[in-house]
């Protein structure tokens, strides 16, 4: 069997709720195996931290710009036990879509609904997001 590598990438993020802990779990495997360094939030990294610091390097509570810029500024492997990071509070506000809007419609212009007028139902889910301009 051949040994499955990735190219290089130097730092991986992963978001995971607790139902889909065990797949994050084994991506960071992977990836740290790789010479990755990664970083988990989402509502896993909140609940079990002591738990998910096992897996990953970093594992981040409310994160915010700060605690983003501290994994990044450091960015180093913490392979016997993470490191958890949290800010304070959850941030006050976040961008609105009008913000947002120039990464919004470059991830609508590659998908394959804005591609083609007929959607394929072949797994039974059609996606529909109207254009806001």
């Amino acid at each position: 069997m051949k040994k499955l590598t990735i190219g290089v990438i130097d730092l991986v993020f992963i978001s995971s709720s607790t139902q889909a802990a065990l797949l994050a779990y084994a991506l960071s495997n992977f990836f740290r195996s790789q010479g990755a360094v990664t970083v988990l939030g989402g509502s896993h990294a909140r609940c079990y931290p002591d738990d998910a610091v096992q897996y990953f390097d970093y594992v981040l509570g409310f994160a915010n710009q700060s605690t983003i810029s501290e994994v990044l500024e450091d960015c180093s492997p913490q392979r016997l036990l993470g490191k958890y990071l949290a800010a304070g509070k959850q941030p006050l506000q976040l961008p609105g879509v009008a913000q947002r809007w120039k990464y919004i419609e470059a991830t609508f212009k590659k998908s394959t609904f804005s591609q083609n007028d007929t959607h394929d139902r072949q797994y039974g889910l059609s996606l529909y997001l109207p254009l806001l301009h």
